[in-house]
Parts: structure tokens; sequence; C-alpha cells
């Protein structure tokens, strides 16, 4: 939009550009300023850039349950917002950078760096494509165990259910993430 629409003598016209519907990109432009027959035109070239948006972390959650609680190092979580797709996603507690398992423009899942046990909080960064979040602080805990949807199985794979229930003295299997990362435990 350009403002004033006219103008006599020294006038200043202000240009405004809105990205709101634009993809990112450069775009350019010429803005020609006609003054009349005595005074002639002139033209303006303009380069309009519109910039890729900055990633926003909008919540952090316990990748098994979507519960918004503290993490626990070496467990699964998830990270949503917006603007989270790239090329290059890279999520960070504290600079120690964590292993992604997914990504999206909306979601990304990961593995909490092992490297963070001992610790309350950190900070949390997301990377993508070179541009970053604003840093989001995370709490941290020993434990907070959560089964994933679907995550008990019997002995024979099926999913455990009140229809399908597991036999007396059979084994079953249970995908969980929050428990506190211990070489060589096993959970009974």
């Amino acid at each position: 939009s350009i403002n004033p629409a006219s103008g006599v003598n020294n006038s200043t016209v202000n240009v405004h550009a809105d990205p709101t519907n634009l993809a990112a990109g450069v775009y350019n432009a010429t803005i020609t300023i006609d003054g009349g027959p005595a005074a002639g035109s002139q033209s303006v070239p303009v380069i309009f850039t519109v910039g890729q948006a900055l990633p926003l972390i909008t919540q952090v959650s316990n990748a098994a349950n979507g519960y918004i609680t503290s993490l626990v190092p070496g467990s699964f979580a998830s990270v949503f917002g917006t603007s989270l797709a790239g090329n290059s996603v890279t999520v960070t507690f504290d600079g120690v950078g964590a292993t992604t398992t997914y990504n999206s423009a909306t979601q990304i899942n990961l593995l909490v760096p092992g490297a963070l046990t001992g610790k309350t909080s950190a900070q949390m960064l997301v990377s993508v494509d070179g541009r970053n979040s604003l840093p989001a602080m995370v709490g941290l805990v020993n434990a907070a165990p959560a089964i994933f949807p679907n995550g008990v199985l019997n002995q024979d794979n099926s999913v455990n259910s009140a229809t399908k229930p597991a036999v007396r003295g059979s084994a079953l299997q249970i995908f969980l993430t929050g428990l506190p990362p211990v070489a060589g435990a096993m959970v009974n």
C-alpha cells in the first residue's frame, strides 16, 4: 500500500508491504512515481525479502502420554510448536545434542540426552536450518514413567486388553519411557 496516494511538491510517500499471504522468498517490484508531463516520471526498484519464521516451541511433553511434565534424561519427549521442519533440525539441552527420531512442521520427537542425569533443569533450543527458537527451560527428574498407547503386548505380540488378556504365567512386553537409564537393568 502507498500513503498518500497523491501529493504535490516535496511530498513523502510511505510504502508498506504486508508479507502475510506470501511464501518465504525474494520479491522484486518497481514503484513508478508520475509527476505529469512537466516533471516526468521516476521508477524506484524495490526488493522485498520475506524470511522464514523462527521455530516456536509451544509445548514439551512426555512422548508416551503427551503430559506436560518434567523430562527424564535418556527418555523420549515430544516438542510441539510451529516452523519445526527443515533440512537441518537439531535440538539441544544446555548445548548437548538430542537424538531426533521424528520431525514435522509442528512436532519433533527426541531422546533426551542421558548426559543431563543429575540436573534439575536445562535450557532447550530448537534450530531449524540455522534459525534458532527462543530458549525454553525444561524441568528434569529422575523418573516419570509412562506407557505408550497400545504399549502392552501379550506373549503372542497381540495388544493386551480386556478382550485379549495375558495368560497366567506368560510374558508381557511393556513399551514405556520415563525410567532412568541404567546399564544392563531389566524391568521385571
